[in-house]
């Protein structure tokens, strides 16, 4: 590719083309010198009131973070509280209304259901008891019944008949120990609550485990009629 100079180099350069600089350079040229224009100085009440436009929109943040915090709370607060099982779905039903600053009396159910090889056995309500709350005498009561204790088994549905007060809940579920209880006390119950081997051990867990006192050697080799686990146990 042919090329051609077609100016001089510098300002004072010849027209011609000839591509021969000139020194010394020509007289500059008049420039002109542009400046960023100075920023216009805020007052004090200019100062303080982003002040406080910034520390609103830190509160309004703390605030959305709180709330949300609070309802994710509760939200699982309550979650863990409702009927998850179709039969605690059921029993809830037939429970009575608690009354705005009235006394409550609820329902404690703990249930033997068990998984693995046990998992066929036919579930027990060992442990039946009334917790009842008197907001005017700011305290809690609790009434527990032996779990070999006979009553007249009330089974909705079915005929009562004489039995153990755990049977309830293996006729007919935890609505038969409630109808069972409710029978026998004659006192209205509010609030149901049942427990299961995994729920007890979440609460000992929760409360940081349970001391006891061994007083002597126990050990159990599932000997008996009905196998019973073994148990080995050392004093301490």
């Amino acid at each position: 590719m042919r090329t051609t100079t077609k100016r001089g180099i510098g300002r004072g350069a010849a027209v011609n083309g000839n591509g021969r600089p000139v020194l010394p350079p020509g007289a500059l040229s008049p420039i002109t010198v542009y400046r960023q224009p100075e920023p216009v100085r805020r007052s004090r009440w200019a100062i303080v009131r982003t002040a406080f436009v910034w520390l609103f929109v830190f509160l309004l943040m703390c605030a959305g973070a709180l709330g949300g915090g609070a309802y994710l709370f509760f939200h699982e607060s309550v979650a863990a509280v409702v009927p998850k099982t179709q039969d605690v779905k059921v029993a809830a039903k037939r429970l009575d209304i608690a009354l705005p600053g009235q006394p409550a009396t609820a329902l404690v159910v703990g249930y033997d259901k068990r998984k693995g090889e046990d998992a066929g056995m036919q579930s027990r309500s060992d442990t039946v008891m009334l917790v009842r709350a008197d907001p005017d005498a700011d305290s809690i009561s609790l009434l527990s019944f032996p779990r070999d204790l006979i009553v007249d088994v009330a089974c909705p549905g079915k005929p009562s008949y004489r039995g153990r007060i755990n049977e309830a809940y293996s006729e007919c579920g935890t609505k038969g120990t409630l109808e069972t209880v409710r029978k026998l006390t004659g006192l209205p119950i509010h609030y149901l609550i049942t427990v299961n081997f995994r729920g007890f051990r979440q609460l000992v867990d929760a409360i940081g485990g349970v001391w006891m006192d061994v007083d002597r050697r126990y050990f159990n080799d599932r000997g008996g009629d009905f196998g019973y686990p073994t148990i080995t146990l050392f004093p301490g």
